[in-house]
């Protein structure tokens, strides 16, 4: 699960450090649509980048909760206990 946190955390840094187009010479109509679209697609990039951040913290906190409870159970198996 660390792994894979990590690797989200790498897609997340280029997705968060690719650089937004700057178009803002452009004038005409279709012009205007295409920066519209390549402004969304920026945005959602940031956004997705985001989630894919948090949902790396996410798997490290449950990767360290499984190990702990491992550990625990090893632990007992080790003691002998239930």
């Amino acid at each position: 699960m660390h792994a894979l946190a990590a690797r989200l955390r790498r897609i997340a840094s280029t997705l968060g450090a690719a650089p937004h187009p700057a178009v803002d010479g452009w004038k005409s109509p279709a012009a205007r649509r295409v920066k519209s679209t390549l402004d969304g697609a920026a945005g959602a990039a940031d956004r997705i980048a985001g989630d894919l951040a948090a949902c790396a913290a996410r798997l490290d906190r449950a990767a360290d909760r499984v190990a702990a409870e491992q550990a625990a159970e090893r632990r007992k198996d080790r003691e002998g206990r239930p």
